[in-house]
């Protein structure tokens, strides 16, 4: 018994000495701000003022603050690396409530003045080599860091062949570019969720799948995505008619290999290629049996069908239902040709409005 009294009061003098600072100030910090979020009276307040106002109550500085988050980091590197050697749950169980510690310190110095970003570029390892302390983006769930990540991982997997047509192309810097745009949201996480759902691995799981939600998503998000680069190029309102936006692209674009491909886009008999009123088997076909562009380069005639492709898709998730059971259950090629159109439009078009801002090629 001697033993485990001496163990104990030696264990704890050293977390007291070594954390109480950090964890009195949490405390008090998630004390605070629980209080005010579930209070029933009305308190105008910003969190930079609440931030102030904790760290002057501690007599602290946002130099302890980027201790604090160290000192945490490090203790979850300690943990993980526990629970991975001996396996005890305890701790898994542990690692889980340190998890939301770390979250109050990572709101806590947003609101002293860091930007996310900021605050996840500083926690982050700056090479290869491990540091004593865990990296911020692989204790928290950043659906930014996770979808930049995929974009740049699952694009290229997508677009082999228009490889070299990519070899121009900074990935890093289009995803910032579409980032910018409040549209860009829920069309990166349907192209997330679509990709994982049409290449599912392990255990069958019996619910039913949601491929046609999330095409339906990208499909229609993907003509919102055009739009707005169309109004961010001529710095206003897109025209109600998505034809039109094509049709006015060549000279926002300034680019004369493109032209032709909008102009030809737009044109009323390849748009009405995209009708799909007869119920098609095959709602791509008339695209493909197209003969425009005989004397155009390869990438030119690509992105002309894989456009009219997209519109096609537009149409027939915003007016039909019949091939709903071919593409919600992966059946053939139609649900990855549905997305391959639609992730290319929004490389092809966006690429080329960056480009004509002087933003996007290596």
């Amino acid at each position: 018994m001697k033993y485990f009294k001496e163990n104990f009061n030696s264990v704890n003098s050293l977390w007291f000495e070594r954390y109480s600072s950090t964890f009195n100030r949490l405390a008090l910090y998630k004390s605070f701000v629980t209080r005010l979020e579930k209070s029933r009276d009305f308190i105008v307040c910003t969190y930079g003022e609440v931030s102030d106002f904790i760290l002057g109550r501690c007599n602290s500085t946002v130099v302890d603050l980027h201790a604090d988050m160290k000192a945490l980091l490090e203790i979850h590197s300690d943990w993980r690396g526990k629970l991975n050697e001996l396996g005890l749950a305890d701790y898994k169980y542990a690692l889980n409530l340190l998890k939301r510690d770390i979250y109050f310190m990572f709101e806590w110095l947003c609101s002293a003045g860091m930007s996310e970003q900021e605050v996840i570029d500083t926690w982050s390892y700056q090479n290869r080599r491990m540091q004593s302390w865990s990296q911020l983006k692989d204790v928290l769930d950043f659906e930014e860091i996770k979808f930049l990540d995929a974009f740049k991982r699952y694009v290229p997997y997508y677009s082999e062949n228009i490889k070299d047509w990519m070899s121009h192309v900074d990935m890093t810097t289009i995803y910032s570019f579409l980032e910018s745009m409040n549209s860009f949201g829920p069309w990166i996480r349907g192209f997330y969720d679509l990709h994982a759902l049409i290449n599912k691995k392990g255990d069958v799981k019996l619910v039913q799948p949601r491929i046609i939600d999330n095409l339906l998503v990208l499909s229609i998000r993907t003509e919102i995505v055009i739009r707005e680069v169309y109004s961010s190029l001529c710095g206003k309102n897109e025209p109600d008619d998505l034809q039109k936006v094509f049709l006015y692209f060549p000279e926002l674009m300034g680019d004369g290999e493109s032209a032709c491909v909008f102009k030809a886009v737009a044109d009323l008999k390849n748009w009405r290629l995209t009708a799909l009123r007869e119920r098609p088997e095959n709602i791509f076909e008339k695209v493909d049996s197209c003969n425009v562009g005989k004397s155009w380069s390869k990438e030119q005639r690509y992105f002309f069908k894989q456009i009219l492709k997209f519109v096609t898709s537009r149409n027939y998730f915003a007016h039909h239902s019949y091939k709903d059971d071919d593409l919600n259950i992966h059946v053939n090629e139609l649900c990855r040709n549905v997305l391959v159109s639609c992730l290319h439009s929004v490389l092809y078009i966006t690429v080329l409005s960056a480009q004509s801002t002087k933003k996007a090629l290596k």
